[in-house]
């Protein structure tokens, strides 16, 4: 490699460093935070030409040559990473890179732009190395979102309402779901149990929506069967979102007629059974 005159020998640049699992989703390497063996990484000229590629070692480190006072960028891809050394074992696909320059010292800091993955940068003179090309990856904080279903009069426990839980995915506001862009339903339904309590799990951040489906048995539905929209947020992630809902009993006598005798209730179940429901000592007609 020589000089600009062609005279002597140039020594190269080596630039690098380091792929890690950032645990604390701060964007700075902590002492424990483990590497990331696999990742792919590129350098390429300022006109985007693929200079050189490789993957991380063990220890998560990778490096190349490049010419001195000369534009590069590097980019990152994690998709072809070993995640078996990180005790989540999160899949390659999961991981997200973290915020960057987020403190003072750049040889610990994730460099890359978190939309491209991308680090741009111009080296130094020959024999200058540069190793504080770090970039650090996570997975997406999740969080669950917990019922507590009360009676409106009593705020005792209720079991036997059924919900389900929406995210907002078409930038609409309010809850759609039908039509060409409906919301992301997301898992199972669920139904509180005897302690009025029902969790959905493993939440994404993001905006959420829940529609009570079923009552418990004697209650009515909610003119307003839809709530929300309840936020999953980085500042609320593990500490999960506590929702409390209520239903109130049905009008009085409906449901339950007052019909009298064993004889007038089987005879006037059919034509008059939804009215007069169950008679006093006998069967009414079907609800």
């Amino acid at each position: 490699m020589f000089d600009e005159r062609g005279e002597g020998v140039v020594a190269p640049v080596q630039i690098g460093n380091r792929v890690w699992f950032d645990r604390g989703r701060d964007g700075i390497q902590g002492p424990a935070e483990e590497p990331i063996p696999g990742a792919t990484v590129t350098l390429l000229d300022k006109e985007g030409q693929v200079v050189d590629s490789t993957t991380t070692n063990e220890r998560g480190e990778y490096s190349f040559q490049a010419e001195p006072h000369t534009a590069y960028r590097i980019t990152f891809d994690v998709t072809t990473a070993n995640t078996g050394g990180i005790p989540e074992r999160p899949a390659p696909g999961d991981l997200v890179p973290t915020a960057k320059d987020q403190g003072r010292n750049r040889s610990i800091e994730s460099n890359p732009d978190p939309r491209t993955q991308t680090d741009r940068f111009t080296t130094g003179a020959a024999g200058d190395n540069d190793h504080t090309h770090d970039a650090g990856y996570s997975v997406r904080p999740q969080d669950k979102l917990k019922i507590l279903k009360r009676d409106a009069t009593s705020h005792q426990a209720l079991r036997g309402a059924v919900f389900e839980l929406w995210q907002e995915t078409n930038g609409t506001g309010g809850l759609q779901t039908g039509g060409s862009t409906p919301e992301t339903k997301h898992g199972a339904a669920c139904a509180p149990d005897r302690q009025g309590h029902c969790t959905s799990p493993g939440l994404p951040l993001g905006t959420y929506y829940l529609r009570e489906t079923a009552v418990p048995e004697g209650y009515r539905l909610p003119g307003r069967p839809v709530t929300g929209p309840y936020r999953v947020t980085a500042a609320n992630a593990g500490h999960g979102v506590e929702v409390s809902l209520e239903n109130r009993r049905g009008e009085p006598g409906k449901g339950k007629g007052k019909g009298k005798g064993k004889g007038k209730g089987k005879g006037k179940g059919k034509g008059k059974g939804k009215g007069k429901g169950k008679g006093k000592g006998g069967k009414g007609g079907p609800r």
